[in-house]
Parts: C-alpha cells; sequence; structure tokens
C-alpha cells in the first residue's frame, strides 16, 4: 500500500527538503514536491489542494523563511480544514513563533546545521503512520471478506432451503 506525504516547504529550503524526501522515499513513502510533478493544465492551487486531499498527511518544513512564507501557511491552513495530519518540522531558532494554526500542535525540532536526528524522527514517524494505515486497511477488507462469505453462506442456505422444502 503507498503511503502519501504531501511536504509543506519554502523553495529556499530545498536542500533540507531533497534530504526529507530521500530519507521518507528510503522507507517507502511517496512524497509529494510539487516542482518535482508539474501538471499541465492546472492552476498552482487545483494542484495543491488536490495533491493535499489525496496525501495521507502533511509534513510542514518550518525555518526562518517557511514560517514566513504565504504558500506554507496556506498549505497548514488547507491541511487543517479537511482533518489532515499535519506534522511540523520546527527549526530551533523559531520554536517561539509558533502559532496560529500550529499552536498547540507538537512538532519534531531540528537544527538546520544537523537535521539528521529530526529527520531520522520524522522518518520513524511517518513509518508507523504508514503501519497502522496498512493494518486498519488489512482489518477492514478482512471484516468485507468476513460478510461477504457470510452472505454467501446465507444465500446458499436459503437456496437449499426452498429446494427441498418443495420437494
Amino acid at each position: 500500500m503507498d503511503y502519501k506525504v504531501f511536504l509543506s516547504y519554502s523553495t529556499k529550503d530545498i536542500g533540507l527538503v531533497v534530504k526529507i524526501r530521500d530519507n521518507l522515499t528510503e522507507a517507502g513513502i511517496s512524497v509529494y514536491l510539487a516542482e518535482e510533478r508539474p501538471e499541465p493544465g492546472k492552476t498552482l492551487s487545483q494542484k495543491i489542494m488536490g495533491n493535499i486531499k489525496s496525501s495521507d498527511c502533511m509534513i510542514v518544513l518550518l525555518t526562518d523563511i517557511g514560517i514566513r512564507s504565504q504558500y506554507v501557511n496556506q498549505e497548514i491552513g488547507a491541511a487543517r480544514m479537511i482533518d489532515k495530519p499535519v506534522i511540523p518540522m520546527v527549526e530551533k531558532k523559531i520554536e517561539s513563533k509558533i502559532g496560529g494554526l500550529l499552536a498547540g500542535i507538537e512538532y519534531i525540532l531540528f537544527d538546520k546545521a544537523n537535521p539528521r536526528k529530526a529527520v531520522e524522527k520524522v522518518v520513524s514517524y511517518v513509518s508507523r503512520l504508514k503501519l497502522s494505515l496498512e493494518i486498519e486497511t488489512r482489518k477492514r477488507e478482512e471484516l468485507y471478506t468476513m460478510i461477504t462469505i457470510s452472505a454467501l453462506i446465507v444465500m446458499i442456505a436459503i437456496i437449499l432451503y426452498f429446494a427441498f422444502r418443495r420437494k
């Protein structure tokens, strides 16, 4: 099962974004980066909203640059509006500036000079979310299978009942 992450960030933080994407991809998680997936014929807002909706969660990279990005803030609002899980990665030096739609949400703190530990935490957390979704999906499929088998058994029993009743 494909687990999709929408990564929200300032394009000026692309170096760190690539590290996050590469680590998530290695863990079997699909990462959406708007710049890497052109969709001719769509507006940027259609493209972004469609991909936020189709993702399983959003990771928001909040650096000193990212926190001021109108796009990042709008993407957070869009995700929160549709109850999409949002996982903030917050640069240490801007921790005190977290507010708005992220107020009260737990986040992963990172040092821009050495983000490795934070990236590992994000990968670990998202991998657990992916596993939870896979287990939930498997349980749902098993339930549907049991319901289908039960319905077939009932139908066969009814057919047999009427078939033997006539004789």
